[in-house]
């Protein structure tokens, strides 16, 4: 049974319902901007791509991580796995520094140990903010509830001025995912 938010994404032309997460985030917050160079971090099917695209009016670098193949979307693409030993320099070589970095990264939902493959993608995805992110540069972060999520958002306080979970619309009901923003690096 397909949902409203798949149905409109369709609608609009987005590849995915997820673009009205980010779309809810960026309302809240106002972390796209133009001139921008933003980092997508498990960015298939591309509608974050295609959101960031569009906010930016093609005027920033937009530069999207995935292990599947992103087609049809004028960006900067790189089919790697965030795990790979040299993902630092391969991104390094489109741009040394964002303004934003975003990842949606999820592990293969099994129902066993999800929450504790979501926190290893989403310490992944800090160590990569942690090298590329710019001083002041924001970080979007998805990962699911579990027992660990209090220790790594104690992490994110101490790297960021404002650290907020967020629950978008978009989400469905019954999942454990949460966003968590991260405002003004510190480091």
């Amino acid at each position: 049974m397909i949902d409203k938010f798949t149905r409109k994404a369709y609608k609009e032309g987005y590849k995915a319902r997820s673009v009205f997460k980010l779309d809810d985030i960026n309302k809240k917050y106002k972390l796209i901007r133009k001139n921008q160079k933003i980092l997508d971090l498990g960015c298939w099917p591309g509608s974050w791509l295609q959101y960031c695209k569009k906010n930016l009016q093609n005027t920033g670098l937009i530069v999207g991580i995935d292990t599947k193949e992103i087609k049809d979307i004028d960006i900067d693409f790189i089919k790697k796995d965030v795990f790979d030993s040299d993902i630092i320099e391969t991104i390094k070589m489109k741009s040394s520094k964002f303004d934003l970095i975003l990842s949606d990264l999820a592990p293969k939902t099994t129902g066993f140990q999800d929450s504790e493959q979501s926190i290893e993608l989403a310490e992944r995805a800090l160590f990569i903010a942690e090298k590329l992110l710019k001083f002041n540069g924001n970080f979007v972060v998805k990962v699911f509830q579990g027992k660990d999520l209090n220790k790594f958002i104690d992490r994110l306080k101490k790297r960021f001025r404002f650290v907020k979970s967020n629950k978008p619309l978009a989400s469905k009901k019954t999942s454990k995912e949460i966003y968590i923003v991260c405002i003004a690096k510190r480091w």
